[in-house]
């Protein structure tokens, strides 16, 4: 399965005492500014960190997006299309690692650290190369 390369989703920015947004296709994520400027930066900031969930199944679970003419809002509200760039969501959340436990025959451990064999780096490659990715 192919990664999409960018995810699109409809912001509904509510104009009172500030600005609240929220998005009608992503459950949980909210944000609020006091500019619209800085609306659009804690916006999309609270997209992507709600999205992270989603890097581990490749984004097939991942919300569907609506149409923005279906939208409806009221006169103090708008509509504003956030796009999350995936390639950049997944480097920034590479750098998270997490520790695995793995049982090796002890010769092939003793092997491969007389080699200098990078165990991690081997393992990562092996799932990358089963997974396409």
């Amino acid at each position: 399965m192919a990664l999409p390369r960018k995810l699109i989703y409809p912001a509904v920015f509510s104009y009172d005492d500030g600005i609240c947004v929220y998005f009608p296709d992503v459950d949980g994520c909210y944000s609020q500014a006091d500019s619209t400027e800085e609306a659009f930066y804690m916006t999309k900031d609270a997209l992507e960190l709600v999205l992270e969930d989603y890097i581990f199944n490749m984004f097939e679970d991942a919300p569907k997006s609506s149409q923005i003419k279906d939208i409806k809002v009221e006169s103090n509200q708008c509509v504003a299309l956030i796009e999350v760039d995936v390639d950049q969501l997944i480097k920034r959340n590479s750098s998270k690692t997490i520790n695995k436990t793995l049982t090796l025959p002890s010769w092939l451990n003793e092997l491969g650290i007389k080699n200098k064999l990078n165990f991690s780096k081997i393992l990562q490659d092996g799932i990358k190369k089963e997974l396409g990715i």
